[in-house]
Parts: C-alpha cells; structure tokens; sequence
C-alpha cells in the first residue's frame, strides 16, 4: 500500500518551475486527486467528531440530571447544559472536533490552491506558446525600455533647445 503524501509534502510541491512546465503538467491531476481525497477523508473526520460531541452529550445528559436531582437541586436546562460544558468528556470531544476542523480546513485551502495551480500552469503554459519565455522575447523588453530612455532624453533636449531660442 502506497503511504500518504502529507499536507507539508503537497504544499511543497505547488511550486511552479516554468523551465519545467511539461512536467509539471502531467504531475498535477495526480496531486490534485490527493490532495482532494485528503481533504474528502479530514472532512469526514470532522464530521464525525462533530457527530461526538452530540452523542457524548446526549450520554451525559440523564447521568447530569440525576446527580442534581441526587443533591436535591432544581433541574433546569441551563444548569444541565452548564455542568455538560464542564464535564472533561464533553471538553475533550469539543477539541477533538476544533483539531478535525483545522485540520480539514487546512486541507481545503490546499485544495483551492492546487485548483489556482491549474489556472496558472494553463495560463504559464499560453505564455510558453507565445514564447514569452523565450531569450529573444525578454530581450526585446530589454531593448524597449532602453530605446524609450533614449527617445525620452532626446526629445527632452529638443524642448530645451527651442526654449532657449
């Protein structure tokens, strides 16, 4: 059975190398399929931690009722509900569900950004076909902006030569 690649190992791998971006096309619907079954398994934990705070509570309902009516005090829905919230099985379930949360949430997030990898590497790969990545391409930038310096200071001293006519 193949181990699980980790939330630290995928977001290290959403980099992008545009130097790389065949590979990295062909590597992402396998990443993103894990990080999505990651997610799919961290929500249904959370879930079911949730699904425990409920029935953890509703077990320690009848037992907190009948220790107030044992020590002779009024049964009240506050007061059972405030001795629930109390209670360390009730806490404990409580952060067991916060801890599902995060952690599915964190895989979530790692979800939309591999979904965001996609776009980019479509949008990267456009670019590469355009050959913006291409050694002439980025030198013609290059070229443009010193050619633009170059028009801007001879105009400039155009305007000052008919000033001082």
């Amino acid at each position: 059975m193949d181990k699980k690649p980790t939330i630290k190992e995928l977001h290290k791998a959403l980099r992008i190398d545009p130097n790389n971006l065949d590979e990295m096309m062909m590597e992402h619907p396998m990443l993103f399929w894990s990080v999505s079954e990651q997610y799919v398994l961290a929500a249904s934990i959370r879930d079911e931690a949730k699904e425990n705070i409920s029935i953890t509570d509703a077990k320690m309902n009848s037992k907190v009722r009948k220790a107030i009516e044992k020590e002779g005090e009024k049964v009240t829905e506050k007061l059972v509900e405030a001795r629930i919230n109390i209670d360390p099985s009730h806490i404990k379930s409580v952060q067991d569900h916060r801890d599902a949360k995060e952690k599915a949430e964190l895989w979530f997030a790692l979800k939309e950004s591999y979904q965001s990898r996609g776009y980019m590497l479509r949008e990267m790969a456009s670019l590469y076909v355009s050959n913006y990545y291409s050694a002439e391409s980025s030198g013609k930038g290059q070229d443009a902006s010193a050619e633009y310096e170059h028009t801007k200071k001879t105009m400039a001293k155009k305007r000052k030569l008919k000033r001082n006519k």
